[in-house]
Order: C-alpha cells, then structure tokens, then sequence
C-alpha cells in the first residue's frame, strides 16, 4: 500500500490534533506529521525529505505561512503541494500572491472530513 507523507503546519496544537485525526479518518494511507512553526517544517524538511502534501497555516507566531511559502518557492526541489489553512476568507489579492507563491489550495478553517475529501477529488493531490 502505497503511503502519502503529510505535515501538518499549525502553531495551535490543538487544531494540529483535530487536523491529523480528520485526515487519518479520510485517508488511511496519510502518514500525518505535525509541527508547530514554519521555521521547525524546515528543519523538518531539510532532514527528513519534504513530504507530498503540506497543510499550512498561514497567521502564526514567528515566520508567517507567506514566509514558509517564499522560502518553499525559493527551493525548486521541495515538489509538496501545499495547501494553505486560514481563520478567515482571503481577498483577491491575498490569493493571487499566494497562488504566485506556488499554493496549490486554500482550505478556510475549520477543515472537515467533506473538505479533505472534495480537495482530494478536485486538487488530485495525490498525484
């Protein structure tokens, strides 16, 4: 069985708790990491490899998920789709520097069971 590394980036531990057990529901395959700061995924990344899917926070304490974004674009070789959580809804412009920051998704908070599911069938993150 084929199985799909996933870090979840998020500085609220509990939404990172909510947020692994929702996709483990959704997908026995995901092997779901969490982490607490943008700066710890990259030195997660830089040691153990970058993961196929991300779902990153973008509002947190320390680098912002539009840092972690610049530095992911600045490293042609990490190949994860990243999709970015969010509290609130985005204006236009808000998306568009995401999407030129290489986001693959924006998923509004909370995440449910139906998000993941509807992301996996439209994104084909898998792929």
């Amino acid at each position: 069985m084929t199985t799909f590394k996933v870090l979840l980036i998020d500085d609220d531990v509990t939404n990172n708790l909510i947020n692994k057990e929702i996709l483990l529901m959704v997908d026995s395959r995901f092997e779901v990491e969490t982490i607490e700061s943008a700066e710890g995924a990259i030195h997660y990344i830089k040691q153990l490899g970058a993961p196929d899917l991300i779902f990153l926070d973008i509002n947190m304490a320390g680098m912002s998920g539009f840092e972690f974004l610049q530095w992911a674009k600045g490293n042609p070789h990490l190949a994860s789709k990243i999709v970015v959580l969010t509290a609130i809804p985005l204006n236009e412009e808000k998306v568009n520097q995401l999407n030129q920051l290489g986001c693959n998704n924006i998923l509004v908070k909370p995440i449910t069971i139906e998000k993941i599911e509807d992301l996996l069938k439209v994104s084909k993150v898998e792929d």
